[in-house]
């Protein structure tokens, strides 16, 4: 069975949604404390300078050591692929698809 996080596309989010009430609970501090939409809106800015394009959605996902490195993850990638996916026991990535690409609300765009 494969697995795969979600994750947040920055621009596809920022083009999307309405600020401030989309940015309302978007992200959590290490303590579990809600950021406010000005710092959410900051995170956002802050991970695009730093050239990403995706963020993870899990608290798993992005760790610096995936935990799921055994089962064949070879990390998250911020450049825009996010999770790779894993499979339990296997120890090989999934193959990468746009299938197993999540993506904030681009219908707007269509």
């Amino acid at each position: 069975m494969w697995g795969f996080h979600i994750h947040l596309d920055i621009e596809g989010f920022v083009r999307s949604s309405t600020y401030p009430d989309d940015y309302i609970g978007l992200f959590r501090d290490a303590t579990g404390r809600s950021l406010t939409p000005a710092e959410a809106r900051t995170k956002l800015t802050i991970d695009k300078a730093r050239g990403h394009k995706v963020l993870p959605m899990s608290k798993e996902c992005g760790a610096a050591l995936c935990p799921h490195a055994t089962d064949g993850c070879s990390g998250f990638d911020y450049s825009g692929g996010g999770c790779p996916g894993y499979q339990r026991g296997n120890g090989k990535a999934a193959p990468h698809s746009t299938a197993t690409t999540t993506e904030v609300n681009d219908a707007a765009d269509e």
